[in-house]
């Protein structure tokens, strides 16, 4: 394996969807453990090197009815979401 050198200046770390509620959905191929502990992982590193870590969350403003079915309907959505499921985990917070 190459070791990659990243420069922390100019350089950001983007983590989306990393959500409560989005964690509770069994999730493939990775678990959603694996995927937040990596994440948190890299987080934290990138924290250490004074990088930026940008966290991206998904919320629906008038509910999941908002989404257009043709394109953003990839899976089925509650009519209405559980309470703190748009949420960042709780592994990623500053």
């Amino acid at each position: 394996m190459t070791n990659l050198a990243l420069n922390a200046a100019d350089t950001a770390l983007v983590l989306i969807d990393l959500q409560q509620g989005i964690a509770a959905m069994p999730v493939q191929p990775h678990s959603a453990a694996t995927v937040v502990g990596n994440a948190a992982k890299l987080a934290a590193r990138f924290r250490e090197l004074g990088a930026p870590v940008v966290l991206v969350s998904v919320a629906f403003p008038v509910g999941p009815a908002a989404l257009r079915p043709d394109a953003d309907a990839v899976m089925t959505l509650p009519a209405t979401m559980p309470a703190g499921w748009d949420q960042i985990v709780q592994e990623l917070t500053p």
